[in-house]
């Protein structure tokens, strides 16, 4: 069935998003790698700076029960190794997974 016209133009968007702005790839448990964009926010609460890493990624790519799920982040400096701690689908098409060290 062809998605509705809204649906596809947000996919095509989308698709062109994670295009040209991934800077990485994750792979959750053994699974394939997909393109993402991997950040380190900077958030300040109560007098405290952190780094929050996060990565956005088409939320169709979002294994089901994320949370908690193993998440192995390629950049150029290397792999690392997270867990999903939130996961924030975004209501047009990507999701924003927090993470934490695994």
């Amino acid at each position: 069935m062809p998605l509705p016209a809204f649906a596809a133009q947000e996919a095509r968007a989308n698709a062109a998003v994670m295009s040209h702005l991934s800077n990485a790839t994750a792979s959750f448990a053994g699974q394939p790698p997909l393109p993402v964009i991997f950040e380190r926010d900077y958030v300040e609460a109560e007098g405290m700076a952190a780094s929050v890493p996060l990565i956005r990624l088409p939320s169709a790519s979002v294994p089901g029960s994320v949370r908690g799920l193993l998440v192995t982040v390629q950049t150029q400096a290397g792999a690392s190794h997270w867990r999903v701690a939130e996961h924030h689908p975004d209501g047009v098409g990507l999701s924003t997974l927090y993470l934490e060290q695994a």
